[in-house]
């Protein structure tokens, strides 16, 4: 049996190939997460992670799944998080 693993901010950062990157993965009040997450980069490398991460898969087995990446603002991630 393989073991279910949630994504996380480390995951994410490696799944992009930018590992020093902050990345927020966003929590339901129940502690599962949300179908979306945010990784934080500078705006000159933003065009190489759209390139090569759009529909990347991220995980594996049951728990892989196809992601879809677009830009958004600090503003969105902040509106998110609840500081907004």
């Amino acid at each position: 049996m393989t073991e279910k693993q949630d994504v996380t901010p480390r995951m994410l950062g490696e799944w992009a190939g930018i590992p020093s990157q902050q990345a927020h993965v966003l929590l339901d009040q129940d502690g599962k997460t949300l179908s979306h997450a945010f990784i934080e980069s500078h705006p000159h490398i933003v065009r190489e992670i759209l390139a090569t991460c759009r529909n990347k898969v991220l995980g594996a087995g049951k728990r892989a799944r196809r992601v879809t990446i677009t830009t958004s603002s600090q503003d969105e991630l902040l509106h998110q998080v609840g500081f907004c």
